[in-house]
């Protein structure tokens, strides 16, 4: 028998595979998958990745479930609440009743109360100070100092604070309080203007003169604490330079500001909530119109806070609902809602961005999700990495018509989509309004100078 053509016996070829890389180290190891990164292997790739992107947003809204408690005590309204600068699992609150209370929301348990106040409490802010202070305005014409503690026995009563460290007196009721960032500094608004205030000494340091119907809201820029932006009842918004006597700039809208809010990655925006069922993000390098008008919400506004990403804020309304918007997107991107509660007068964000907190007008203070879909578990790496993937193919095809809708509907109450239709209808209504009124208006006669120019421009 020949032997074949170019056959060499002492050479011959064999599958070798290298130990290192083919073989588990360990019985529990992954098993190496074998796959080919070639294009024309993968022929449907595309379809495999629209299919996945479409079933991630369809299970996105199967479990979304963004409630997961509320801190119940008040025994009447909140009116205020605030996290307590560098502690993310504690919270303050204020009532109509005057009651302050300190929250550990890890465990749901009030951990001591204060009768701040004899009628309501306007305002509560915690300074950002070594040693953080609780500082609350009411209409009673006081401000007053409490020391934060958040140490109490787990199975007893919550402990009550009866004597504040400071209190600060004026002849004219407060409407709204927030501390200065790193200082021991902290604004009030009046009727009368704006006051700057300081922890050692009872009396004002600088008053401001806004020229307004009253200040409705002030807040300090987390970033630059030199900037106060305040809400008048003029519907103005004021900003002011505190190392200055006098406001630095002005805008007006169509209706009352209720409240603002900075954003405190970008220095120079903030966000403002109207009467006019709108919010509207602005520069202050460019106040004369709004950068985005964000719409949605079937009632007035009445508060807005910035989730510390900045990225995007929470609102609460009127209209009985929480809604989450994304920075630069005019429309919602959830909408949070329950049968008992009522009108939404405060909202905040946790420390770490990942929950909200609401206080509304029946005494709950009540925990959400940010982001509705959210598992609260520890994930491991594979978990992270998978729900990284399938949030990359969502956002590479959130423009398809079915992803888009399925992405963009917005669960209602029965009330709130019956004043929705009406709201659009008119909508539509004025919009038809305004096209017919220009088809059929008369033409405008030109001058002879006016069309002699037209003529020079042809």
């Amino acid at each position: 028998m020949t032997e074949p053509q170019g056959f060499d016996p002492t050479k011959f070829k064999l599958i070798t595979r290298n130990v290192l890389t083919e073989y588990k180290e360990l019985l529990n190891d992954l098993a190496r998958v074998q796959r080919s990164m070639k294009e024309e292997d993968h022929p449907f790739a595309q379809a495999r990745e629209y299919k996945r992107a479409l079933n991630a947003t369809k299970l996105d809204k199967i479990f979304a479930k963004p409630f997961i408690g509320n801190l119940a005590g008040h025994p009447d309204g909140v009116t205020c609440i605030t996290r307590t600068g560098n502690e993310i699992s504690y919270m303050a609150s204020g009532g109509y009743d005057g009651e302050v209370r300190v929250w550990n929301v890890g465990t749901n348990q009030c951990l001591y109360t204060i009768q701040a106040h004899d009628t309501v409490c306007k305002g509560i802010s915690v300074s950002t100070t070594k040693i953080p202070y609780i500082v609350t305005c009411s209409t009673d014409h006081t401000c007053k100092l409490w020391p934060l503690s958040i140490s109490t026995e787990e199975d007893s009563k919550p402990a009550k604070v009866n004597a504040p460290l400071m209190t600060y007196n004026h002849e004219i009721p407060f409407s709204c309080i927030d501390t200065r960032r790193g200082t021991e500094d902290f604004c009030t608004g009046t009727s009368e203007g704006l006051d700057l205030w300081t922890f050692s000494r009872n009396e004002i340091v600088q008053h401001y003169d806004t020229e307004t119907d009253g200040v409705l809201g002030c807040k300090i820029s987390p970033t630059e604490n030199n900037v106060v932006g305040i809400t008048g009842g003029n519907r103005s918004i004021i900003l002011i330079d505190l190392r200055a006597n006098t406001p630095i700039k002005t805008v007006y809208g169509v209706r009352r500001y209720n409240d603002l809010s900075w954003n405190p990655q970008q220095v120079y925006m903030f966000t403002a909530c109207s009467d006019d069922w709108n919010l509207y993000t602005y520069d202050i390098r460019r106040l004369n119109e709004a950068r985005t008008i964000h719409k949605g919400h079937l009632g007035p506004v009445l508060t807005v806070d910035y989730s510390p990403t900045g990225r995007e804020f929470a609102t609460g309304s009127y209209d009985k609902c929480i809604r989450i918007y994304n920075e630069w997107c005019g429309y919602a991107r959830d909408c949070y809602h329950t049968q008992r509660m009522q009108k939404v007068f405060n909202v905040c964000y946790s420390g770490d961005g990942h929950y909200i907190f609401s206080g509304s007008d029946e005494g709950n203070i009540r925990i959400w999700k940010a982001f509705a879909s959210e598992s609260t578990k520890i994930k491991d790496k594979r978990e992270i990495a998978k729900l990284n993937y399938l949030n990359g193919l969502k956002k590479k095809y959130k423009d398809m018509p079915e992803i888009r809708r399925i992405a963009n509907h917005i669960h209602l109450p029965k009330e709130l989509m019956h004043t929705k239709t009406i709201r659009d209808t008119m909508i539509l209504s004025e919009k038809k309004k305004e096209l017919n009124r220009k088809k059929h208006a008369k033409k405008e006669r030109k001058t002879k100078k006016e069309k002699e120019e037209n003529g020079n421009e042809n």
